[in-house]
Protein backbone atom coordinates (compact mmCIF):
# COMPACT_ATOMS: atom_id res chain seq x y z
CA UNK A 1 0.00 0.00 0.00
CA UNK A 2 1.27 3.49 -0.87
CA UNK A 3 2.17 5.93 1.88
CA UNK A 4 -0.78 8.15 0.92
CA UNK A 5 -3.28 5.28 1.16
CA UNK A 6 -1.81 4.16 4.48
CA UNK A 7 -2.08 7.69 5.86
CA UNK A 8 -5.70 7.87 4.72
CA UNK A 9 -6.53 4.50 6.30
CA UNK A 10 -4.93 5.41 9.62
CA UNK A 11 -6.77 8.73 9.64
CA UNK A 12 -10.08 6.92 9.21
CA UNK A 13 -9.18 4.73 12.20
CA UNK A 14 -8.29 7.79 14.27
CA UNK A 15 -11.63 9.39 13.43
CA UNK A 16 -13.27 6.36 15.09
CA UNK A 17 -11.08 6.00 18.17
CA UNK A 18 -9.79 9.46 19.10
CA UNK A 19 -11.89 11.45 21.55
CA UNK A 20 -13.14 14.73 20.10
CA UNK A 21 -11.84 17.95 21.73
CA UNK A 22 -15.18 18.22 23.54
CA UNK A 23 -14.99 14.59 24.77
CA UNK A 24 -11.40 15.11 25.94
CA UNK A 25 -12.41 18.24 27.87
CA UNK A 26 -15.31 16.36 29.41
CA UNK A 27 -13.04 13.55 30.68
CA UNK A 28 -10.51 15.99 32.09
CA UNK A 29 -13.27 17.97 33.80
CA UNK A 30 -14.67 14.78 35.32
CA UNK A 31 -11.20 13.72 36.54
CA UNK A 32 -10.63 17.19 38.01
CA UNK A 33 -13.90 16.94 39.95
CA UNK A 34 -12.82 13.58 41.37
CA UNK A 35 -9.47 15.02 42.42
CA UNK A 36 -11.00 18.12 44.00
CA UNK A 37 -13.37 15.97 46.09
CA UNK A 38 -10.51 13.76 47.28
CA UNK A 39 -8.32 16.76 48.14
CA UNK A 40 -10.91 17.77 50.73
CA UNK A 41 -10.80 14.36 52.45
CA UNK A 42 -7.10 13.50 52.67
CA UNK A 43 -3.80 15.06 53.64
CA UNK A 44 -2.09 13.12 50.83
CA UNK A 45 -1.05 14.83 47.62
CA UNK A 46 -3.73 13.89 45.05
CA UNK A 47 -2.60 13.52 41.42
CA UNK A 48 -4.09 12.27 38.18
CA UNK A 49 -2.05 9.58 36.41
CA UNK A 50 -2.67 7.13 33.57
CA UNK A 51 -3.98 7.66 30.07
CA UNK A 52 -6.29 10.61 30.81
CA UNK A 53 -3.41 12.58 32.34
CA UNK A 54 -1.23 11.70 29.33
CA UNK A 55 -4.04 12.22 26.75
CA UNK A 56 -3.50 8.71 25.41
CA UNK A 57 -6.97 7.30 26.14
CA UNK A 58 -9.24 5.78 23.51
CA UNK A 59 -12.79 6.99 23.05
CA UNK A 60 -14.05 3.61 24.27
CA UNK A 61 -11.91 3.65 27.43
CA UNK A 62 -12.69 6.11 30.23
CA UNK A 63 -10.77 4.77 33.20
CA UNK A 64 -9.61 7.35 35.75
CA UNK A 65 -6.44 6.65 37.77
CA UNK A 66 -5.94 8.84 40.82
CA UNK A 67 -2.99 8.49 43.18
CA UNK A 68 -2.87 9.55 46.82
CA UNK A 69 0.79 10.26 47.50
CA UNK A 70 1.86 9.90 51.11
CA UNK A 71 5.01 10.86 52.95
CA UNK A 72 7.49 8.02 53.32
CA UNK A 73 7.01 8.13 57.09
CA UNK A 74 3.46 6.78 56.71
CA UNK A 75 3.48 2.97 57.28
CA UNK A 76 2.27 0.94 54.31
CA UNK A 77 -0.03 -0.98 56.68
CA UNK A 78 -2.12 2.19 57.05
CA UNK A 79 -2.71 2.62 53.31
CA UNK A 80 -5.95 0.64 53.13
CA UNK A 81 -7.66 2.53 55.94
CA UNK A 82 -6.40 5.91 54.69
CA UNK A 83 -7.67 5.37 51.15
CA UNK A 84 -10.98 3.94 52.44
CA UNK A 85 -11.53 7.00 54.62
CA UNK A 86 -10.73 9.40 51.78
CA UNK A 87 -13.08 7.69 49.33
CA UNK A 88 -15.96 7.22 51.80
CA UNK A 89 -15.88 10.91 52.76
CA UNK A 90 -15.42 12.14 49.18
CA UNK A 91 -18.16 9.91 47.76
CA UNK A 92 -20.66 9.12 50.53
CA UNK A 93 -23.13 6.30 49.79
CA UNK A 94 -21.04 5.26 46.75
CA UNK A 95 -20.31 1.53 46.55
CA UNK A 96 -16.66 0.57 46.13
CA UNK A 97 -14.39 -2.46 46.19
CA UNK A 98 -11.01 -2.96 47.76
CA UNK A 99 -8.70 -4.44 45.13
CA UNK A 100 -5.11 -5.56 45.52
CA UNK A 101 -1.88 -4.98 43.63
CA UNK A 102 1.24 -4.79 45.80
CA UNK A 103 -1.06 -3.23 48.39
CA UNK A 104 -4.78 -2.39 48.58
CA UNK A 105 -6.46 0.29 46.49
CA UNK A 106 -10.07 1.38 46.00
CA UNK A 107 -12.08 0.81 42.82
CA UNK A 108 -15.45 2.44 42.24
CA UNK A 109 -17.73 3.15 39.30
CA UNK A 110 -19.50 6.42 38.64
CA UNK A 111 -21.70 6.27 35.57
CA UNK A 112 -19.79 4.44 32.85
CA UNK A 113 -16.38 5.33 34.27
CA UNK A 114 -14.15 3.14 36.40
CA UNK A 115 -12.11 5.02 39.00
CA UNK A 116 -9.09 3.59 40.79
CA UNK A 117 -7.83 5.45 43.85
CA UNK A 118 -4.35 4.17 44.61
CA UNK A 119 -2.19 4.95 47.66
CA UNK A 120 1.54 5.33 47.02
CA UNK A 121 4.61 7.10 48.32
CA UNK A 122 5.67 10.48 46.98
CA UNK A 123 9.03 10.00 45.22
CA UNK A 124 11.13 12.01 42.76
CA UNK A 125 13.29 9.18 41.39
CA UNK A 126 13.28 5.39 41.22
CA UNK A 127 15.99 4.98 43.84
CA UNK A 128 13.45 6.24 46.42
CA UNK A 129 10.94 3.43 45.65
CA UNK A 130 9.18 1.87 48.61
CA UNK A 131 6.55 0.03 46.52
CA UNK A 132 6.21 -0.85 42.82
CA UNK A 133 3.23 1.47 42.25
CA UNK A 134 5.30 4.49 43.30
CA UNK A 135 6.73 4.57 39.76
CA UNK A 136 3.38 5.40 38.16
CA UNK A 137 3.71 9.12 38.79
CA UNK A 138 7.22 9.04 37.29
CA UNK A 139 5.83 7.26 34.22
CA UNK A 140 3.14 9.89 33.75
CA UNK A 141 5.64 12.76 34.02
CA UNK A 142 8.07 11.10 31.61
CA UNK A 143 5.42 10.50 28.93
CA UNK A 144 3.93 14.00 29.24
CA UNK A 145 7.40 15.54 28.88
CA UNK A 146 8.59 13.25 26.05
CA UNK A 147 5.68 12.25 23.80
CA UNK A 148 5.01 14.80 21.04
CA UNK A 149 1.50 15.93 20.08
CA UNK A 150 1.73 14.00 16.79
CA UNK A 151 2.80 10.85 18.62
CA UNK A 152 -0.34 10.92 20.77
CA UNK A 153 -2.22 9.74 17.68
CA UNK A 154 0.32 6.98 17.09
CA UNK A 155 -0.18 5.71 20.65
CA UNK A 156 -3.94 5.58 20.07
CA UNK A 157 -3.44 3.62 16.85
CA UNK A 158 -1.12 1.16 18.58
CA UNK A 159 -3.49 0.67 21.52
CA UNK A 160 -6.43 0.04 19.20
CA UNK A 161 -4.37 -2.30 16.99
CA UNK A 162 -3.38 -4.35 20.04
CA UNK A 163 -6.81 -4.24 21.67
CA UNK A 164 -8.47 -5.42 18.43
CA UNK A 165 -6.09 -8.38 18.31
CA UNK A 166 -6.29 -9.20 22.04
CA UNK A 167 -2.74 -8.15 22.83
CA UNK A 168 -3.43 -5.09 24.96
CA UNK A 169 -3.03 -5.24 28.73
CA UNK A 170 -0.33 -6.47 31.08
CA UNK A 171 -2.72 -8.33 33.39
CA UNK A 172 -2.33 -12.10 33.73
CA UNK A 173 -5.49 -12.74 31.68
CA UNK A 174 -3.90 -11.11 28.60
CA UNK A 175 -0.11 -11.12 29.17
CA UNK A 176 0.12 -8.42 26.54
CA UNK A 177 1.45 -4.88 26.19
CA UNK A 178 0.57 -2.27 28.81
CA UNK A 179 -0.43 1.30 28.01
CA UNK A 180 2.91 2.57 29.28
CA UNK A 181 4.78 0.07 27.09
CA UNK A 182 2.78 1.29 24.06
CA UNK A 183 3.84 4.85 24.82
CA UNK A 184 7.50 3.86 25.19
CA UNK A 185 7.46 1.95 21.89
CA UNK A 186 6.13 4.99 20.06
CA UNK A 187 8.70 7.23 21.75
CA UNK A 188 11.46 4.81 20.72
CA UNK A 189 10.36 4.21 17.11
CA UNK A 190 8.82 7.69 16.54
CA UNK A 191 5.57 6.49 14.90
CA UNK A 192 3.06 3.63 14.61
CA UNK A 193 4.21 2.77 11.06
CA UNK A 194 7.89 2.76 12.01
CA UNK A 195 7.14 0.52 14.97
CA UNK A 196 5.33 -2.11 12.88
CA UNK A 197 8.11 -2.06 10.29
CA UNK A 198 10.67 -2.66 13.03
CA UNK A 199 8.62 -5.39 14.74
CA UNK A 200 8.08 -7.16 11.39
CA UNK A 201 11.88 -7.52 11.13
CA UNK A 202 12.33 -9.15 14.53
CA UNK A 203 13.76 -12.50 13.44
CA UNK A 204 15.08 -15.27 15.66
CA UNK A 205 14.09 -13.05 18.59
CA UNK A 206 14.22 -15.98 21.02
CA UNK A 207 17.92 -16.48 20.20
CA UNK A 208 18.66 -12.78 19.61
CA UNK A 209 16.46 -10.97 22.17
CA UNK A 210 14.95 -7.58 21.40
CA UNK A 211 16.39 -4.99 23.80
CA UNK A 212 15.23 -1.36 23.78
CA UNK A 213 17.00 1.11 26.02
CA UNK A 214 15.83 4.58 24.94
CA UNK A 215 17.77 6.38 27.68
CA UNK A 216 20.90 4.32 26.91
CA UNK A 217 21.48 3.25 30.50
CA UNK A 218 23.40 0.20 29.24
CA UNK A 219 26.08 -0.41 26.63
CA UNK A 220 25.62 -3.15 24.02
CA UNK A 221 28.21 -5.17 25.86
CA UNK A 222 25.81 -5.34 28.80
CA UNK A 223 23.02 -6.96 26.76
CA UNK A 224 23.94 -10.56 27.60
CA UNK A 225 23.81 -9.57 31.28
CA UNK A 226 20.32 -8.07 30.78
CA UNK A 227 19.06 -11.25 29.10
CA UNK A 228 20.27 -13.36 32.05
CA UNK A 229 18.92 -10.90 34.57
CA UNK A 230 15.43 -10.53 33.13
CA UNK A 231 15.23 -14.05 31.62
CA UNK A 232 13.14 -12.99 28.61
CA UNK A 233 13.52 -12.27 24.89
CA UNK A 234 11.80 -8.87 24.97
CA UNK A 235 13.36 -6.23 27.21
CA UNK A 236 12.31 -2.58 27.35
CA UNK A 237 14.28 -0.69 29.97
CA UNK A 238 12.10 1.70 31.93
CA UNK A 239 13.37 5.26 31.30
CA UNK A 240 12.47 6.12 34.88
CA UNK A 241 14.10 3.02 36.41
CA UNK A 242 17.01 1.23 34.76
CA UNK A 243 16.40 -1.84 36.92
CA UNK A 244 12.95 -2.58 35.48
CA UNK A 245 11.85 -4.34 32.28
CA UNK A 246 8.56 -2.74 31.21
CA UNK A 247 7.88 -5.70 28.87
CA UNK A 248 8.22 -8.36 31.59
CA UNK A 249 4.51 -9.27 31.49
CA UNK A 250 4.41 -9.94 27.72
CA UNK A 251 4.27 -13.68 27.06
CA UNK A 252 6.48 -15.31 24.42
CA UNK A 253 3.34 -16.39 22.53
CA UNK A 254 2.13 -12.80 22.37
CA UNK A 255 5.50 -11.49 21.20
CA UNK A 256 5.29 -13.98 18.32
CA UNK A 257 1.69 -12.95 17.61
CA UNK A 258 2.66 -9.25 17.56
CA UNK A 259 5.41 -9.97 15.02
CA UNK A 260 3.07 -11.96 12.75
CA UNK A 261 0.36 -9.30 12.97
CA UNK A 262 2.82 -6.56 12.05
CA UNK A 263 3.98 -8.50 8.99
CA UNK A 264 0.42 -9.24 7.88
CA UNK A 265 -0.64 -5.63 8.32
CA UNK A 266 2.25 -4.31 6.24
CA UNK A 267 1.55 -6.82 3.44
CA UNK A 268 -2.24 -6.55 3.46
CA UNK A 269 -3.10 -3.27 5.18
CA UNK A 270 -6.77 -3.23 6.11
CA UNK A 271 -9.27 -1.69 8.51
CA UNK A 272 -10.01 -5.25 9.67
CA UNK A 273 -6.93 -5.06 11.90
CA UNK A 274 -8.74 -2.39 13.95
CA UNK A 275 -12.11 -4.12 14.32
CA UNK A 276 -13.45 -5.11 17.73
CA UNK A 277 -12.23 -8.54 18.89
CA UNK A 278 -14.41 -11.49 18.00
CA UNK A 279 -16.71 -12.40 20.93
CA UNK A 280 -15.83 -15.57 22.85
CA UNK A 281 -19.02 -17.44 21.92
CA UNK A 282 -18.55 -16.61 18.23
CA UNK A 283 -15.09 -18.18 18.37
CA UNK A 284 -16.62 -21.33 19.79
CA UNK A 285 -18.64 -21.83 16.61
CA UNK A 286 -15.42 -22.47 14.66
CA UNK A 287 -14.26 -25.19 17.04
CA UNK A 288 -15.19 -28.59 15.61
CA UNK A 289 -14.04 -30.96 18.36
CA UNK A 290 -14.60 -28.95 21.51
CA UNK A 291 -15.62 -29.60 25.07
CA UNK A 292 -16.71 -26.86 27.46
CA UNK A 293 -15.60 -26.87 31.09
CA UNK A 294 -17.67 -24.62 33.35
CA UNK A 295 -16.60 -23.71 36.88
CA UNK A 296 -18.20 -21.47 39.49
CA UNK A 297 -16.42 -18.12 39.44
CA UNK A 298 -14.82 -17.31 42.80
CA UNK A 299 -15.11 -13.76 44.17
CA UNK A 300 -11.42 -12.85 44.01
CA UNK A 301 -9.45 -10.15 42.19
CA UNK A 302 -8.88 -10.76 38.49
CA UNK A 303 -5.12 -11.32 38.60
CA UNK A 304 -5.48 -14.01 41.29
CA UNK A 305 -8.37 -15.60 39.38
CA UNK A 306 -6.53 -15.65 36.07
CA UNK A 307 -3.32 -16.84 37.70
CA UNK A 308 -5.26 -19.86 38.98
CA UNK A 309 -7.02 -20.41 35.64
CA UNK A 310 -3.66 -20.39 33.82
CA UNK A 311 -2.18 -22.82 36.36
CA UNK A 312 -5.12 -25.20 35.91
CA UNK A 313 -4.76 -24.96 32.12
CA UNK A 314 -1.09 -25.93 32.29
CA UNK A 315 -1.95 -28.91 34.49
CA UNK A 316 -4.77 -29.96 32.14
CA UNK A 317 -2.68 -29.64 28.97
CA UNK A 318 0.14 -31.65 30.54
CA UNK A 319 -2.33 -34.40 31.55
CA UNK A 320 -3.95 -34.54 28.09
CA UNK A 321 -0.54 -34.70 26.43
CA UNK A 322 0.43 -37.67 28.61
CA UNK A 323 -2.81 -39.36 27.56
CA UNK A 324 -1.95 -38.75 23.86
CA UNK A 325 -4.66 -36.16 23.14
CA UNK A 326 -3.65 -33.27 20.87
CA UNK A 327 -5.17 -29.91 21.83
CA UNK A 328 -5.38 -27.46 18.94
CA UNK A 329 -6.53 -24.49 21.02
CA UNK A 330 -7.86 -23.59 24.42
CA UNK A 331 -9.99 -20.48 25.03
CA UNK A 332 -11.01 -18.96 28.35
CA UNK A 333 -13.81 -16.68 29.46
CA UNK A 334 -14.82 -15.45 32.89
CA UNK A 335 -18.00 -13.51 33.42
CA UNK A 336 -20.74 -15.01 35.59
CA UNK A 337 -18.77 -18.28 35.51
CA UNK A 338 -15.39 -19.50 34.31
CA UNK A 339 -15.61 -21.25 30.94
CA UNK A 340 -12.76 -23.13 29.24
CA UNK A 341 -13.22 -24.35 25.68
CA UNK A 342 -10.81 -27.13 24.71
CA UNK A 343 -10.57 -27.85 20.97
CA UNK A 344 -9.13 -31.31 20.24
CA UNK A 345 -7.53 -32.50 17.02
CA UNK A 346 -9.57 -35.65 17.59
CA UNK A 347 -11.84 -36.57 20.50
CA UNK A 348 -11.12 -40.31 20.18
CA UNK A 349 -7.98 -42.44 20.16
CA UNK A 350 -7.20 -45.95 18.95
CA UNK A 351 -7.29 -48.72 21.54
CA UNK A 352 -3.57 -49.43 21.27
CA UNK A 353 -0.50 -47.26 20.85
CA UNK A 354 3.04 -48.02 19.76
CA UNK A 355 5.83 -47.26 22.21
CA UNK A 356 9.55 -47.46 21.46
CA UNK A 357 11.88 -49.41 23.70
CA UNK A 358 15.69 -49.75 23.80
CA UNK A 359 17.94 -50.63 20.87
CA UNK A 360 18.31 -54.38 20.26
CA UNK A 361 22.03 -54.34 21.09
CA UNK A 362 21.13 -53.41 24.69
CA UNK A 363 20.07 -56.96 25.51
CA UNK A 364 19.47 -56.54 29.25
CA UNK A 365 17.33 -53.45 28.66
CA UNK A 366 15.37 -55.29 25.95
CA UNK A 367 14.56 -58.08 28.43
CA UNK A 368 13.44 -55.53 31.03
CA UNK A 369 11.23 -53.80 28.41
CA UNK A 370 9.58 -57.10 27.46
CA UNK A 371 9.02 -57.96 31.12
CA UNK A 372 7.51 -54.52 31.83
CA UNK A 373 5.05 -54.94 28.93
CA UNK A 374 4.29 -58.63 29.34
CA UNK A 375 1.44 -59.73 27.06
CA UNK A 376 1.92 -56.91 24.56
CA UNK A 377 2.53 -57.45 20.84
CA UNK A 378 6.21 -56.72 20.13
CA UNK A 379 7.91 -55.74 16.90
CA UNK A 380 11.25 -54.39 15.76
CA UNK A 381 11.42 -50.89 14.25
CA UNK A 382 14.60 -49.00 13.38
CA UNK A 383 16.66 -51.56 15.28
CA UNK A 384 14.63 -50.99 18.45
CA UNK A 385 12.22 -53.22 20.31
CA UNK A 386 8.71 -51.73 20.27
CA UNK A 387 5.38 -52.72 21.78
CA UNK A 388 1.70 -52.11 21.14
CA UNK A 389 0.10 -51.41 24.51
CA UNK A 390 -3.47 -50.65 25.57
CA UNK A 391 -4.50 -47.08 26.29
CA UNK A 392 -6.47 -46.56 29.50
CA UNK A 393 -8.53 -43.61 28.14
CA UNK A 394 -9.90 -43.54 24.59
CA UNK A 395 -12.15 -40.47 24.45
CA UNK A 396 -11.61 -36.82 25.34
CA UNK A 397 -14.57 -36.44 27.68
CA UNK A 398 -13.39 -39.38 29.77
CA UNK A 399 -9.93 -37.81 29.90
CA UNK A 400 -11.37 -34.51 31.14
CA UNK A 401 -13.43 -36.29 33.79
CA UNK A 402 -10.38 -38.26 34.92
CA UNK A 403 -8.29 -35.10 35.21
CA UNK A 404 -10.82 -33.26 37.37
CA UNK A 405 -11.45 -36.36 39.48
CA UNK A 406 -7.81 -36.97 40.36
CA UNK A 407 -6.18 -33.53 40.20
CA UNK A 408 -5.80 -31.03 43.02
CA UNK A 409 -6.96 -27.75 41.55
CA UNK A 410 -5.71 -24.27 42.55
CA UNK A 411 -7.28 -23.24 45.84
CA UNK A 412 -10.10 -20.96 44.66
CA UNK A 413 -11.45 -23.19 41.86
CA UNK A 414 -14.20 -25.40 43.27
CA UNK A 415 -13.94 -28.94 41.89
CA UNK A 416 -17.51 -29.80 42.91
CA UNK A 417 -18.90 -27.00 40.69
CA UNK A 418 -17.33 -28.32 37.46
CA UNK A 419 -19.55 -29.23 34.53
CA UNK A 420 -18.24 -30.78 31.28
CA UNK A 421 -20.28 -30.64 28.10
Amino acid sequence: MSKTKLTKLLKSVLDRIKPSPEEARCEKTFAKEIINKLKKTTKAHVVLTGSIAKETFLRESKDVDVFLLFDKKVPKEKFEQLVRNAVERAFPNQRYLISYAEHPYVRLHIGDRRIDVVPAYAIKKASELKSAVDRSVLHTKFVINTLSKNQLNDVLLLKKFLRSNELYGAEIRVQGLSGYLCELLIIHYKSFSNLLKAVSKWKKWIINPVILDTKKYYKKGDYSYLVKRFNTSFIVIDPTDKNRNVAAAVSAANIGKFIKLSRRFLVNTSLNFFNDPEPFYDKLKRMKNKYLIKIKKPQIVDDVLWGQIRKMERMLLDFLKRKDFVVKKILEHANEEVVLAVDFKSTTLTEKKLIFGPFLKLKEDVLKFKKAHFGARFLIKNRRICAYINRDILDAKSALKEFFKKSTLPSHLAKESIKIS
